[in-house]
């Protein structure tokens, strides 16, 4: 019934914009979870090593950078490593730079 009704470039444009997709201004649990429900939709079953690339390759530049420094195995991991980057970046953003020598 999905051949019947869905029309075949339904399927070819999903899989572009899968290709495509970034994090943008997204978290990066709701970055994941969009990722995810994208690939179900898609019918995307890929190996883990698959899977991280293209998790990694939508981040954005700077949570990128940081999971560089870092050692994953597994899809799991790595998310709670580019959370863990996310609020590091957002604690750095949030405090003022104090200078001292301008008293």
């Amino acid at each position: 019934m999905h051949h019947r009704f869905v029309p075949s470039f339904y399927a070819h444009d999903l899989l572009n914009k899968m290709q495509r997709f970034q994090q943008g201004s997204q978290s990066v649990e709701d970055y994941y979870q969009k990722l995810q429900k994208g690939m179900i939709r898609c019918g995307l079953v890929e190996e883990n090593d698959g899977t991280m690339a293209r998790f990694c390759g939508g981040l954005n530049c700077e949570i990128q950078d940081i999971l560089d420094y870092n050692e994953y195995y597994d899809i799991t991991t790595l998310c709670e490593f580019a959370c863990k980057a996310e609020r590091e970046m957002q604690g750095r953003r949030s405090k003022p730079y104090s200078n001292s020598l301008a008293r």
